[in-house]
């Protein structure tokens, strides 16, 4: 369980990514110099997370800026690429920004023998081209890696979380504190004269300073109405208010209920733009009647936007606290260590009160994250089975024809330094326990983490916190 389509210039180094997910995963859950954004969108459209189909998690990454209203496919059809030059620009995206994961390995004098042979014998057509592309990312033999034909690309990249067809993001330069990184071509934010670079102060009459971006994400998705008026501030200084309808309309992915006199039941289907909004209201309803302890039910949950992964992390743990860390590449273009601390923001938490949370084998991605968080940071004791292992996270690139690659670019480590992925999380009790020996056998021993990165692959020993966007991402993953 997070992608613009306008913030995205078709080149090699640039990266357009989705939550869950990514995508991503995530998923949206990304890298850039300057904002860090991350999201997830995951697949909940299938049924089991196991099955090799089921798309990953991506990242959304700020993109350098384009003109307004300009998209990367014009751009392209403006500046014509040749074939053998796309083929060349692909191999330079895996080649500086892959990941290699799962034990597979990945040997760069054959990956540059692979361009060579191209080179010898290059591509007669755009057909040949994307074969050729696809052939070497075969070579990977990545299962989440793969190429897109620019219709693929263009129907990946129509995602959108707030339902009006903004990209935004954390910016603190900003009075408000976000800006739009990107619009989806044709939306209603971009026909109703929203630009990209635009500073967002208002949601329907409320301003969104203090609120992280994907909190104004989704509060654009939770308005009553289906017509969002927004006030935004263009980079000439000049303020319009503007009013979308919004398209899309998520459905709340939270059931609740009073289990007890004293327990609170809260089962979260999916994390989309909802998730934070709606746990929340479940936790002060619960509270009011009479709930003092709570029950966090992640079963069956294939994960969604990371970002909101980190929202319901904020709730029962608060601001300022890691929720997991993302490895890349330590030799990926761009500065920054290759391991990056993701933490919460925002005030205290929402409930301090007992807490369980229920995980299975098809508890996956952002679930996980949001169970590793809790256990890890001794807020919660984890109750069932091994979760799925879901731990890796996928960039979405658009080459210069509109085509586009899904690459392995990064992994999710716990707090504790724990590897999810294909590992997944064991539980404290196969059964629940009761609240009395999950803190006594659980919590009363655990030891908080110290807040720094583990050592990557090569050594290195660093992290950096970040800040987040959100905004359109991939279908879903």
């Amino acid at each position: 369980a997070s992608m613009s389509c306008q913030a995205l210039m078709p080149s090699t180094a640039v990266a357009a990514c989705i939550s869950n997910e990514i995508e991503s995963t995530l998923q949206q859950s990304c890298i850039s110099p300057e904002v860090w954004s991350l999201a997830e969108v995951t697949n909940v459209d299938s049924a089991d997370p196991s099955d090799a189909e089921q798309p990953p998690s991506f990242q959304i990454q700020q993109a350098p800026s384009l003109p307004p209203n300009t998209s990367p496919n014009q751009q392209a059809r403006a500046k014509p690429i040749s074939d053998i030059e796309l083929v060349e620009e692909a191999w330079k995206v895996v080649d500086e920004n892959y990941l290699v994961s799962r034990g597979r390995e990945f040997d760069r004098d054959e990956w540059r023998q692979q361009l060579e042979r191209v080179r010898e014998s290059p591509p007669t057509g755009r057909s040949q081209a994307y074969g050729q592309v696809r052939g070497m990312l075969s070579s990977l033999k990545d299962p989440y890696t793969r190429f897109l034909s620019p219709s693929d690309f263009a129907g990946l990249s129509k995602y959108d979380i707030t339902g009006i067809g903004l990209n935004i993001a954390d910016a603190p330069d900003s009075s408000s504190g976000i800006r739009i990184l990107g619009l989806v071509l044709e939306s209603t934010a971009a026909q109703n004269g929203v630009r990209q670079g635009d500073e967002l102060l208002e949601v329907d009459g409320k301003s969104v300073a203090g609120l992280t971006a994907f909190q104004a994400a989704s509060r654009i998705q939770a308005a009553e109405s289906d017509l969002v008026k927004l006030k935004v501030r263009h980079v000439d200084g000049s303020v319009a208010e503007v009013a979308c309808e919004r398209k899309q309309r998520l459905a709340s992915p939270v059931t609740s209920r009073l289990e007890s006199p004293s327990t609170g039941y809260i089962k979260l289907s999916e994390f989309n733009a909802l998730a934070g909004r709606d746990v929340a209201a479940a936790l002060k309803s619960l509270r009011e009647r009479g709930a003092d302890r709570f029950v966090l039910d992640l079963r069956d949950n294939p994960g969604g936007l990371v970002q909101a992964g980190n929202e319901i992390a904020r709730l029962f743990m608060g601001g300022d606290v890691t929720v997991v860390y993302t490895e890349n590449r330590a030799d990926r273009p761009g500065p920054g260590p290759p391991i990056k601390a993701v933490t919460t923001r925002g005030d205290g938490a929402l409930s301090t009160d007992p807490l369980v949370v229920l995980v299975n084998s098809r508890s996956a991605s952002a679930s996980e994250i949001v169970a590793g968080a809790l256990h890890d940071n001794c807020r919660a004791a984890l109750v069932g089975t091994k979760t799925y292992g879901k731990g890796l996270i996928q960039s979405v690139y658009e080459l210069s024809d509109g085509s586009g690659l899904v690459l392995t670019v990064g992994k999710y480590l716990t707090p504790a330094h724990n590897d999810i992925d294909q590992l997944g999380i064991t539980p404290d009790f196969p059964t629940f326990p009761g609240f009395d020996l999950a803190r006594d056998q659980t919590l009363n021993k655990c030891v908080r983490p110290p807040k720094a990165a583990p050592k990557s692959q090569d050594g290195e020993h660093n992290a950096q916190s970040e800040s987040h966007g959100a905004g359109v991402s991939e279908a879903k993953s």
